[in-house]
């Protein structure tokens, strides 16, 4: 029995290698797509409790953040502009304290 040569094309001749055809492959090369890196967005960083000016300082920047990272992935989040009112409205209705009004007693004491 003979030893079949790869390199001689003897493994194409069987009629059960017709699988192992070699051929060029770097015709099959081209260009790669860049991946698309998805940012998380941490929404539940704005409602974090508010009791003082740096606590609402705070709240807002976490607020801006987010609502830039929704904003520059409007592609590829959806409803981004939806997610991005929500917060909004979600912070000035829900985390901020309403100010006192001028004639309250505890806005006279501090």
């Amino acid at each position: 029995m003979r030893e079949l040569d790869v390199q001689s094309g003897d493994v194409t001749a069987h009629a059960n290698m017709g699988g192992l055809n070699y051929f060029d492959v770097e015709s099959l090369v081209g260009r790669s797509g860049v991946g698309k890196i998805l940012r998380p967005v941490d929404l539940a960083a704005v409602a974090a409790p508010v009791n003082s000016l740096a606590d609402a300082v705070r709240a807002l920047r976490n607020c801006v953040h987010a609502c830039t990272l929704l904003a520059n992935q409007s592609n590829q989040i959806r409803n981004s502009y939806c997610l991005r009112v929500s917060l909004i409205t979600h912070l000035f209705t829900q985390v901020l304290p309403l100010p006192l009004p001028f004639d309250s007693h505890q806005a006279k004491a501090g």
